[in-house]
């Protein structure tokens, strides 16, 4: 088995993870109950979203929008890749935001776990067209995204693969966080 089809197999375990609390989390899909990792990616004025309180769709946005940042950075193969994080994530989000790069809408759980799909098969053909030294290819992290992979017990081998790592651990990280929101709500 060659490391883009261990990676693969993690992804497909951790976004399992995140499907099933996407599920557990339908009822209250839009109430704000979870610790937030910063400021929510919508802008909707009915959105009950807040810096101070994330929804369960806040938390999957972000999740699902992080597999595809860091699936598109441990892509990039050619001469003018960008090879920090730091000049990557910016450059890539304000793609996002000019809608070059689609999310699929998360506007309720059934959606989302549609969307999710849809990201995860996007993120695997492209680590499936990957030559297999691709993922060796150097990359340097934010002093915050170091810190996270530390504090999780996960090497950073300073290459692209760490990227994706980091995706596995993240969208784990938010599968807990939607399970314990749900499991401690009232009612």
């Amino acid at each position: 088995m060659t490391l883009i089809d261990e990676i693969i197999n993690d992804l497909r375990t951790a976004i399992d993870s995140l499907h099933e609390s996407i599920r557990a989390a339908a009822t209250q899909w839009d109430a704000p109950l979870l610790e937030p990792e910063g400021p929510p990616l919508r802008r909707d004025p009915t959105d009950q979203s807040t810096v101070e309180a994330w929804t369960p769709r806040d938390a999957a946005e972000h999740a699902t929008l992080g597999l595809l940042l860091n699936v598109h950075f441990s892509a990039q193969l050619s001469n003018d890749r960008l090879r920090s994080m730091a000049d990557f994530a910016p450059a890539w989000m304000q793609r996002y935001r000019d809608g070059e790069i689609e999310l699929p809408p998360l506007t309720t759980a059934a959606s989302a776990t549609d969307a999710l799909a849809t990201v995860q098969q996007r993120a695997f053909d492209l680590l499936h067209a990957l030559p297999q030294d691709a993922l060796a290819q150097p990359a340097t992290f934010m002093p915050r995204q170091e810190d996270y992979l530390a504090q999780r017990g996960v090497a950073n081998a300073g290459n692209a693969a760490t990227a994706l790592q980091l995706s596995i651990t993240h969208l784990l990280d938010h599968a807990a966080q939607i399970r314990r929101a749900i499991d401690a709500a009232p009612g």
